[in-house]
């Protein structure tokens, strides 16, 4: 009866393999990385920003790190009202960040914004790290993929369990 126990177990851990929930390499899964999303400048080239709690509070106080391609342009401090302003900023890809909160945003003179530009950058600063209860991305195969491997797990276990000692009474075939 003990190698049925490790030939069940073998089983066992290629299902869960092959469902795609355990990566074979011991890495995750790559997440799926937002596109920036567009905002203009003012006429006079300032960029515009407001930066809230989770509940839509504006945030005084909160530190803003403007960077482009890893370099940090400029730091600023928000007003009462959550408010900063950044002057100097030509058009490109900014990633705008606070303490907790960070995004990337492709930043458009006025005159040549596409129409679905906001006005003004909106962070919204959470209280901490955002925590889900999954584990990494499922996606429909896996759930074939895993619904074939509870099937063989069951099926081998309703053969091992027609085992007696090492002489097989009996094969079940699926």
């Amino acid at each position: 009866m003990h190698h049925g126990r490790t030939c069940l177990t073998w089983i066992m851990g290629l299902a869960v393999m092959a469902s795609g929930m355990v990566p074979a390499s011991g890495g995750e899964r790559a997440a799926a990385v937002r596109p920036p999303a567009d905002v203009s400048l003012e006429e006079d080239g300032r960029l515009l920003g407001r930066v809230v709690d989770a509940s839509g509070r504006p945030l005084d106080g909160a530190v803003v790190t403007i960077a482009q391609k890893d370099v940090v342009l400029g730091r600023m401090v928000t007003n009462a009202k959550g408010e900063f302003a950044a002057r100097g900023l030509s058009s490109g890809v900014y990633e705008i960040h606070t303490a907790q909160a960070s995004a990337s945003y492709r930043v458009w003179p006025s005159a040549v914004a596409p129409p679905s530009a906001q006005p003004l950058v909106q962070l919204m600063s959470g209280t901490g790290p955002v925590v889900r209860g999954q584990l990494g991305y499922i996606d429909p195969y896996s759930v074939i993929d895993l619904g074939l491997g509870v099937t063989a797990v069951t099926l081998s276990a309703v053969a091992v369990s027609r085992l007696e000692g090492d002489r097989v009474v009996r094969i079940v075939s699926p």
